[in-house]
């Protein structure tokens, strides 16, 4: 299990939801979304991670939003310097 998946099943716990309700607190489609996501096989994406932090700061989890919220920072930083190096990628191909 990666850091991002046990994070995020310590949220639900900490939220104190099920499976099923915590697919239906972050509008997803089925629960088979939860479970994969707890097992490691696909990333949560950013929105949810910032639902997540809202309820954890609702609930008194401070602690634990904060956590989510420096995982969310460090996810932005790879999104940012991936569209930085495909940019530089680009140009110096067309020069």
């Amino acid at each position: 299990m990666s850091d991002q998946a046990l994070l995020f099943k310590t949220c639900r716990r900490a939220l104190g939801l099920s499976v099923s309700g915590m697919q239906a607190a972050l509008c997803l489609a089925d629960e088979r979304t939860i479970r994969r996501i707890e097992h490691g096989d696909i990333d949560v994406l950013g929105p949810s991670w910032v639902a997540i932090t809202f309820m954890l700061r609702e609930g008194g989890h401070d602690d634990l939003a904060q956590r989510v919220e420096g995982v969310r920072a460090e996810r932005v930083r790879q999104f940012a310097a991936k569209r930085r190096a495909n940019r530089e990628a680009r140009e110096d191909s067309a020069s």
